[in-house]
C-alpha cells in the first residue's frame, strides 16, 4: 500500500466522503487513465452526499442497503463501441449486432417448494376455495392436479417466451452458453430447463460436436453501424481529479493565512507566513515532513510547492541559533493559548520548558518592528507570573535568518 495512504489513515477516515474519494483516486493513481467505473462510483458518492450527510459510516450503510446502488450501472452513449449488459426483460424491443447469453439455464417448470394458490372441483375440497400449497410433482396425483397442470403449462409458456426474446435480439451472431445435459442412470430425463431444451434440439439438428454446437456460417465480424445522435462524445485520455482546496480555500488559523490561501501562487511574503505557521507547529526537526504533509493535504500548499518550501525551511534551520530551538531537548508548547483574568487570549508561537529555564519564542516573517519586542515581553511577563522559572524571550526573523534576544 502507498505510504501516502498508510501514513494518513486517521486523517483520511475523518474526511467528508466525496473528498475522501478524490484523495484515494489521487493516492492510488486512478486518475492516470480514464475509468468509467471510477467515474460512476463518484457519481453515486456525490448523489449520497447531496441527499444525506457526508460521513463515511453513513455512506457505507447506504451502499450496502440502497436500491440505487444495487441497480446502478455504467452509462454509455448509444454510439459508443462498448458491451452492454442487461436482463432479457430489459432487452425487449432492442437489437444488437452480436448477443451473448452467458447463463442460458433457467427452469421451465415451477420451482419446487414455492407457494401457489390452487382450488379443487371435488367435494369436499371445493368448499375450501383457493388453498395455499407448495409446488411439487406429487400434486399431479391429487384433486388439485388440474389447477397444478395449468400452472405448469403457464410457467413453461412464460419461460419459452423469455427464451424467444433472448434468441431474437441479435442481428448477426448469437452466442449461447449452457451446461451439457447429464443422463440419469435410471428413468427418463425430464425436460424441465432451458439448457436441456437447447441441448436436445441442437443434437437433433446435428449442429456439431457434443461440446460446441454451431448453426450457420461463422462469418467475419459484422460491420458496425454508427447511430446518429445529437450527443457528441469524446474519449478521455485521463480521469480528471482535483482537490477542492486548490480552487477554494477555507482557514480558521489567522488573517495572514486567509490572505495567503487566496493567492494562486506563493510569493516571498506568503512563504514567510507558511514557514512561520510550520515552525510554530512542530516540536523538533523530525516532525517537519509530517507537518509538510498536513499542509499539502489541507490545501495550504500543492505538491509542487512542497519541495520549494522544504528547501526554504532547511536553509533557515541551517542557522545554529535557530536550529537550537528545535533540538528536542526541552518540552515544547506550540501555539498554546493563555487566558488572562480579563478574558484576553495570548498565544505565543513556541514555549520551551526546561528544568531551570523557560524560553518563549515568536517567529516573524516581516521586517523588525518595535511592537514585536513589546508583544514578546508581555508573553514573558505572563509566564513569570504563572511561575515558570528563568523566563527568557527571543524573536526569530525568518527573512533575515536572525535570532534577537529581548
Amino acid at each position: 500500500m502507498p505510504e501516502s495512504f498508510t501514513a494518513h489513515l486517521t486523517y483520511l477516515a475523518n474526511l467528508p466522503v466525496y473528498e475522501l474519494s478524490e484523495q484515494l483516486i489521487k493516492i492510488f493513481d486512478f486518475y492516470k487513465e480514464p475509468d468509467a467505473f471510477v467515474q460512476r462510483f463518484q457519481d453515486l458518492v456525490l448523489e449520497y452526499n447531496v441527499r444525506s450527510d457526508s460521513s463515511l459510516d453513513g455512506f457505507l450503510t447506504w451502499w450496502d442497503s440502497s436500491n440505487t446502488v444495487s441497480q446502478s450501472s455504467v452509462i454509455t452513449p448509444e454510439n459508443e463501441d462498448a458491451i452492454r449488459i442487461m436482463t432479457i426483460h430489459r432487452s425487449k424491443g432492442l437489437q444488437f449486432p452480436i448477443v451473448f447469453i452467458p447463463f442460458a439455464e433457467w427452469e421451465l417448470t415451477p420451482k419446487s417448494n414455492q407457494l401457489i394458490w390452487l382450488e379443487a372441483a371435488v367435494e369436499p375440497f371445493d368448499e375450501l376455495g383457493k388453498t395455499a400449497l407448495m409446488t411439487s410433482s406429487k400434486l399431479l396425483s391429487t384433486h388439485y392436479k388440474d389447477g397444478y397442470q395449468t400452472e405448469v403449462n403457464q410457467t413453461m409458456l412464460d419461460n419459452l417466451n423469455l427464451l424467444y426474446v433472448a434468441f431474437t435480439r441479435p442481428e448477426e451472431k448469437l452466442w449461447i452458453y449452457c451446461p451439457i445435459e447429464k443422463e440419469k442412470k435410471t428413468g427418463a430425463n425430464e425436460l424441465n430447463s432451458t439448457s436441456k431444451l437447447i441441448y436436445r434440439c441442437a443434437l437433433r439438428l446435428n449442429l456439431g460436436s457434443e461440446k460446441t454446437l454451431q448453426f450457420g456460417e461463422n462469418s467475419a465480424a459484422p460491420k458496425r453501424k454508427d447511430k446518429k445522435t445529437d450527443v457528441d462524445s469524446e474519449a478521455l485520455q485521463m480521469y480528471p481529479s482535483n482537490r477542492w482546496q486548490e480552487k477554494l480555500a477555507l482557514s480558521t488559523h489567522s488573517n495572514d493565512l486567509i490572505e495567503l490561501l487566496e493567492d494562486k501562487k506563493l510569493s516571498k511574503v506568503n512563504y514567510g507566513i507558511l514557514i512561520h505557521a510550520l515552525l510554530a507547529e512542530i516540536r523538533h526537526v523530525g516532525e517537519i515532513d509530517q507537518a509538510m504533509d498536513r499542509f499539502v493535504y489541507t490545501g495550504m500548499i500543492s505538491e509542487n510547492e512542497r519541495s520549494e518550501m522544504l528547501k526554504e525551511v532547511n536553509e533557515i534551520l541551517a542557522q545554529i541559533e535557530i536550529a537550537a530551538l528545535f533540538s528536542g531537548e526541552m518540552a515544547v508548547k506550540s501555539e498554546r493559548e493563555v487566558i488572562l483574568p480579563t478574558g484576553e487570549l495570548l498565544r505565543p508561537d513556541r514555549v520551551l520548558i526546561g528544568a531551570d529555564e523557560t524560553l518563549v519564542v515568536d517567529f516573524k516573517s516581516g521586517q523588525r518592528l518595535k511592537k514585536h519586542e513589546q508583544q514578546i515581553s508581555r508573553y514573558a511577563d505572563v509566564l513569570k507570573q504563572m511561575g515558570y522559572p528563568n523566563v527568557k524571550s527571543k524573536l526569530v526573523y525568518l527573512a533575515e535568518r536572525k535570532v534577537v534576544e529581548v
